[in-house]
C-alpha cells in the first residue's frame, strides 16, 4: 500500500544480574545482527499488534529471536517504553 508508518520505541532486555557482565559482552559482538532481529519483527508486524496497548504478541516475537540469536535464553522478558507510531 501507499501507507507510511513511523514507529519510535526504546527496547529494554531484562537479564539476571549475575549474567549481565556476559550479556554486555555478547550484545557489543552482535548489537547489530539484534537490531536487524528487531527491524524485521517490527516491518513483519500487523497493524493491529501495533496497536495492541501491551505489544504482547511483539515482546514475545523479538524475546524469541534475541534468544535464538545468542544460542539460550539469555533475556527473561522485553519492555516496551516511549512507544508511538503514527501513519502517514
Amino acid at each position: 500500500s501507499n501507507t507510511t508508518l513511523r514507529i519510535d520505541f526504546t527496547l529494554v532486555g531484562t537479564v539476571l544480574t549475575e549474567k549481565t557482565q556476559e550479556i554486555s559482552e555478547v550484545l557489543a559482538v552482535n548489537k547489530h545482527r539484534l537490531r536487524e532481529k528487531v527491524v524485521l519483527e517490527i516491518r513483519a508486524a500487523e497493524i493491529s499488534d501495533l496497536m495492541n496497548p501491551g505489544l504482547g504478541l511483539i515482546k514475545r516475537r523479538i524475546l524469541e529471536k534475541s534468544n535464538s540469536l545468542f544460542g539460550d535464553p539469555v533475556f527473561h522478558a522485553i519492555v516496551i517504553s516511549d512507544f508511538s507510531f503514527m501513519e502517514q
